[in-house]
């Protein structure tokens, strides 16, 4: 109950605030994903990393503030999936699903008015996380940071100054580490969550529009 009041509020406050502001666009994605766990044990200072992939849909918000330079947020709804498999089992798995609160700042990078470069970052909450455990999946809720800041770079092209459509690609990492302290010390390792993503935008009304 608490996590749905937690993602109504913050729609209801992106829409509102873009419905009462002037040159704001508000558009959708859909967004596949390539996911990674960045591990690295503490002891042997070996580092590693599990593959996974993932999906994100939701609302964009996208304001003007120069004439080559935008300000986005949004609210988006994100699966994550990691899967190690032995033939066609699976040995072990980890899911992920959240909401995802992004910010950022695309600029135009010299060369062409539709290639923009963007940076920021963003917070994403992971109210459901589950590992495949003993043939069952598990709630591991309690030794994650169910809280995730993140930065994100990546490129962005837009077909005109007029387009409604937008494609980016985009990196994010996890500033802090996926598991509690106290599951880091029993592990002795650290894990930083980390994706590529490729996103196609829908804005329902275009930049010209105030």
């Amino acid at each position: 109950m608490i996590t749905k009041l937690f993602i109504i509020t913050l729609l209801f406050c992106v829409v509102n605030v873009a419905g009462k502001s002037q040159g704001i666009q508000l558009g959708f994605d859909i967004t596949p994903s390539f996911q990674f766990q960045l591990k690295r044990n503490d002891v042997t200072k070996i580092r590693s990393s599990v593959s996974g992939n993932g999906f994100s849909t939701g609302l964009n918000v996208r304001k003007h503030i120069k004439d080559y330079t935008t300000i986005n947020s949004g609210l988006k709804l994100e699966y994550i999936a990691f899967n190690q498999k032995s033939g066609s089992f699976i040995v072990s798995g980890y899911r992920i699903l959240g909401v995802h609160l992004p910010l950022i700042i695309t600029q135009n990078i010299g060369l062409s008015e539709n290639w923009f470069y963007s940076a920021g970052g963003g917070l994403n909450y992971n109210f459901s996380n589950r590992n495949f455990l003993l043939g069952q999946w598990v709630s591991i809720n309690g030794i994650v940071n169910r809280v995730q800041p993140n930065l994100a770079l990546g490129l962005n092209y837009s077909p005109g100054s007029g387009s409604n459509f937008e494609i980016e690609a985009l990196v994010r990492y996890a500033l802090i580490d996926n598991y509690i302290s106290e599951q880091q010390m029993l592990s002795q390792s650290n894990t930083h969550l980390a994706s590529f993503d490729f996103s196609i935008k829908y804005f329902v009304n275009s930049s010209n529009e105030n």
